[in-house]
């Protein structure tokens, strides 16, 4: 997969704004997926409590890069992450970060204990062994 196709499937199939920057961190290629906007009808300073979800992957290639079946697993994960915590409005994501053997979801939530009930829903496919979490604080 090219890194263009890469970018497409990452960014494509959202009605919002993301940027997309590149850098290098030890050698190894560095994305960065940004939110440009907080998403309509959202009050930023009730989401107070950032919660981060992170995938350790095998690295592919010199890059740091995962394979494309990876990425590809990982973006579902992130389709099933938006439906149970955005379309609830529990949480707002607003960053993705892939270098060197991992990808991080940041996320922004409004309640802790609420973030953490939509997260377990959203994530009871998959292998905890696939994800780190940091508490939601």
């Amino acid at each position: 997969m090219g890194l263009f196709s890469f970018f497409r499937r990452w960014c494509g199939g959202r009605d919002d704004r993301w940027t997309v920057g590149t850098g290098a961190d030890d050698g190894k290629l560095l994305i960065v997926r940004a939110r440009q906007d907080v998403p309509a009808g959202i009050a930023t300073e009730r989401y107070r409590h950032l919660m981060i979800i992170g995938w350790k992957y095998a690295v592919d290639d010199e890059r740091g890069m995962p394979s494309t079946a990876e990425a590809d697993r990982m973006a579902t994960l992130e389709d099933a992450l938006d439906r149970s915590l955005e379309r609830g409005r529990s949480a707002f994501m607003t960053a993705v970060v892939t270098c060197n053997g991992i990808r991080e979801w940041q996320w922004y939530a409004r309640d802790p204990n609420e973030a953490e009930q939509f997260l377990n829903k959203g994530l009871s496919r998959y292998p905890r062994s696939d994800l780190d979490r940091e508490p939601v604080v």
